[in-house]
């Protein structure tokens, strides 16, 4: 449903899904008790498909791939009804893409709540696509009375190295994503770039921080998946007028604020619940909700949660434990949480070796030469 919206809307499949969780929080209010029967009629239709058997059937693409445009057409009429029904008629408006993103995301969280439901779960581990939806991973965890558990891979692979685990019992899962080793080193002067070593990096991101707001950090190895995990990042004092810098000098829109990385005791005091994530909550990839309502100077991190959107405030952090010997500890510790988001200029891969690092940082400096790029070498 996700990926055939994102298209219907005039968005890239299998790329833009997450952009719907930003355009919902801006549905215009006077569509939402419409829009709120819609999701009702839509969840208690699939609720009874759940119950009967689709194996082979022609919107079944696991066993037969022609399926797919019949899924595809399918949810088109769907979407179609949805926006007839509030008289919309172009998908690609932001008005319409709010309304659709509303009632997709709805339509999921209902649904797979209904699911955990017929189950008297107490703790939860979920793995695939579906769950790097970090508002529908709070769904579950406030539905459950114990731990909450999202493996941080966004394909099926934690399903897959699962399966291996159980017939191998001497595997050990991997403690870290980084993943992708590469040389970092010295190939000459480039400006606003500057090759440090890791005894100087917490002088170096407190200089920055302080003076510019943002900078770009590169060190060790690469993060495997589609989250910057302080390794490739640019970090950011999380103030909404350094999340518009920072969208703009990488040519990206503004639909989704900025994931926060903070010290354990920092994610303790500013989130209920955060008792109840285990093992996920170093990957950004569970929403909580703010004890209370977050600062402006902390909005860049705070993500609208539900409506009415203005009384609910949510973030997906990044937990560095207090234990590690990470210079960036002292950092957090000294300026509090920071904005963590990918180092990559909008099109262009993540910064992964010398030469892309170059790439993204010079076209950064094209549109802000106060972008800076400290490259960890040790």
């Amino acid at each position: 449903m996700y990926q055939y919206a994102t298209a219907f809307m005039g968005m890239k499949m299998h790329e833009d899904e997450y952009k719907l969780l930003g355009y919902e929080v801006n549905v215009d209010s006077r569509y939402v008790g419409q829009l709120e029967d819609l999701i009702r009629d839509q969840v208690y239709r699939w609720g009874l498909e759940i119950q009967q058997p689709v194996l082979g059937s022609m919107y079944d693409p696991i066993f037969n791939l022609e399926a797919l445009a019949a899924v595809r057409e399918k949810f088109f009429k769907q979407f179609s009804g949805v926006l007839e029904a509030l008289k919309l008629t172009d998908p690609t408006t932001p008005e319409a893409r709010a309304v659709l993103a509303y009632y997709v995301q709805s339509v999921l969280e209902r649904c797979v709540h209904k699911i955990v439901k017929m189950f008297p779960v107490d703790n939860l581990i979920v793995s695939g696509g579906c769950f790097y939806n970090v508002k529908l991973n709070k769904v579950l965890l406030d539905d459950i009375p114990g731990k909450f558990c999202a493996y941080p891979l966004a394909g099926d692979q934690g399903n897959a190295i699962g399966l291996y685990a159980m017939d191998h019992p001497s595997f050990r899962f991997p403690n870290n994503l980084f993943w992708g080793h590469r040389k970092l080193e010295d190939v000459g002067v480039v400006e606003g770039l500057k090759y440090i070593s890791r005894t100087g990096l917490e002088r170096d991101l407190l200089e920055h921080l302080n003076q510019y707001g943002y900078v770009n950090l590169v060190r060790g190895s690469m993060e495997f998946g589609p989250r910057a995990l302080c390794n490739t990042s640019t970090l950011a004092i999380p103030h909404l007028g350094f999340v518009d810098e920072i969208n703009k000098a990488n040519n990206r829109n503004t639909v989704m604020p900025m994931a926060p990385v903070m010290t354990r005791h920092m994610y303790q005091d500013i989130y209920r619940h955060s008792h109840q994530v285990w093992k996920s909550e170093q990957y950004m990839i569970c929403a909580l909700e703010h004890r209370e309502t977050p600062p402006e100077n902390f909005r860049g991190a705070a993500h609208q949660y539900k409506y009415p959107f203005h009384l609910h405030f949510t973030g997906r952090p990044q937990v560095l434990n207090n234990s590690f010997t990470d210079p960036l500890i002292n950092v957090l510790e000294k300026i509090g949480p920071l904005i963590n988001t990918s180092f990559n200029y909008h099109g262009k891969p993540i910064a992964f070796d010398m030469p892309s690092i170059i790439e993204n940082h010079q076209l950064q400096r094209t549109s802000n030469n106060k972008f800076n790029t400290l490259v960890v070498i040790d």
